[in-house]
């Protein structure tokens, strides 16, 4: 009798294993799955970022070389242009980039002041 029980006892600890065991590659099937997963979409994003920066890149040189080119211009256009683009190529550019930034440094200002309560004209 004891020998039976044990053996059914046995039996159920093989069964419970077993189950666990089942459980466990489950889990691990999924868990390798979704690392397989991200690690795909880790190498497109790096891949997209990569493309993005060489698109940049070759934006920046462009930029770069034209600005260049535009420095050596006489026309009127290119030198506004130039001025408003890139402000530190010349004078007019610092005065125009300090007057737009004292402007909206005013705004913020009068912006804030209309909120005080003294200097509202229908304030009680």
């Amino acid at each position: 009798r004891e020998h039976g029980a044990l053996a059914g006892a046995l039996q159920k600890f093989d069964d419970e294993m077993q189950k666990i065991e089942r459980s466990i590659f489950r889990n691990f099937k999924t868990f390798f799955k979704i690392v397989s997963d991200r690690t795909k979409l880790r190498l497109w994003v790096t891949d997209k970022l990569l493309a993005w920066e060489d698109l940049l890149t070759e934006a920046d040189d462009n930029f770069v070389s034209y600005v260049q080119e535009t420095q050596q211009s006489e026309r009127w256009a290119d030198k506004i242009w130039l001025a408003l683009e890139v402000p530190n190529s010349s004078r007019l550019g610092k005065l125009f980039s300090h007057s737009l930034l004292f402007m909206i440094a005013i705004s913020v200002f009068v912006f804030l002041i209309e909120t005080v309560k003294e200097f509202q004209p229908h304030s009680e």
